[in-house]
């Protein structure tokens, strides 16, 4: 498992010309690889298109034939580039990958990544990286991940790395923020998602996520809460939700203020209890 990134990326210019031989050196060594190992490089279209979908790169706007991309994190870690080859339209593993040196791992993730084979999404399991790569840092999401991950989520519920997964970019000129479709399919999937998410919840309310926070933290956290209180009651639990929606106000009492200023958000479930908890609050206090 990967910390979570913060994915703004410069498009770096090979300045010097040693560099630039010793990288176009290196792109001519992995490009024979992918070539002896029966690689069918992608059409300049369908290059172009793959790569805005995974990484929310517009390769069209770029001049440079290799394209050097950095991970800067939302949490002061150890920076993490790829590497775009746009002339010969192929991805680079991880430099700092164990399995870098791995030609049959080079043709799985670049087979998977533009061909969306499942043989080779199987073969990348051998090492994990990139895997959770493409979703921690690009929010990349697609059945063979999203069937792989929450059964490894499923397993290990209280395994906090999962934060980056659920909160981070989508594209990487993305907002870190809460990315709302994974959380709303694990809320569908599995019985009990406050377990694993009412601490990330607390997590991203307190320091340094909160005023690091690229989105809108409020609407975030009403639409968590929305999503979990609808999840609860679906269980007929409705003291859980009452539970959850009071702990959360308890904790963060100028929370319960601002979401009555917006209405809530438009969400009924969350706008009911709060009024309950309003009511309760009001009724203690005689």
């Amino acid at each position: 498992m990967r910390n979570q990134r913060k994915s703004q990326i410069p498009d770096k210019n090979i300045a010097t010309k040693k560099v630039a031989d010793n990288m176009e050196n290196i792109e001519n060594k992995r490009k024979l690889l992918l070539t002896k190992s029966g690689f069918k490089f992608p059409s300049t279209q369908d290059f172009q298109s793959k790569i805005k979908k995974v990484f929310g790169y517009d390769i069209k706007e770029k001049t440079s034939d290799i394209i050097e991309v950095e991970f800067n994190p939302l949490i002061e870690d150890e920076p993490d580039n790829l590497i775009i080859y746009r002339k010969d339209r192929f991805v680079d593993l991880n430099i700092h990958s164990e399995v870098y040196d791995d030609k049959l791992y080079l043709l799985a993730f670049n087979n998977y990544l533009f061909y969306g084979k499942k043989s080779d999404f199987a073969y990348m399991q051998k090492d994990l990286y990139h895997i959770y790569e493409l979703v921690q840092d690009f929010g990349y999401w697609d059945d063979n991940l999203k069937a792989f991950i929450f059964k490894k989520m499923k397993a290990d519920e209280n395994n906090d790395a999962w934060f980056s997964i659920f909160f981070g970019r989508t594209g990487i000129n993305g907002k870190w923020k809460l990315r709302r479709n994974i959380f709303r399919q694990y809320c569908t999937e599995v019985e009990n998602c406050q377990t694993m998410f009412i601490p990330f919840l607390e997590e991203i309310l307190n320091e340094p996520y909160k005023t690091k926070y690229e989105g809108n933290l409020d609407e975030d956290v009403a639409y968590i809460l929305e999503l979990i209180s609808k999840k609860e009651l679906e269980k007929e639990q409705t003291p859980g939700v009452i539970g959850i929606i009071s702990n959360t106000y308890s904790k963060n009492p100028e929370l319960f203020n601002r979401f009555k200023k917006k209405n809530y958000y438009g969400y009924e479930n969350l706008k009911f209890y709060s009024q309950y908890y309003e009511d309760e609050i009001q009724e203690n206090d005689k």
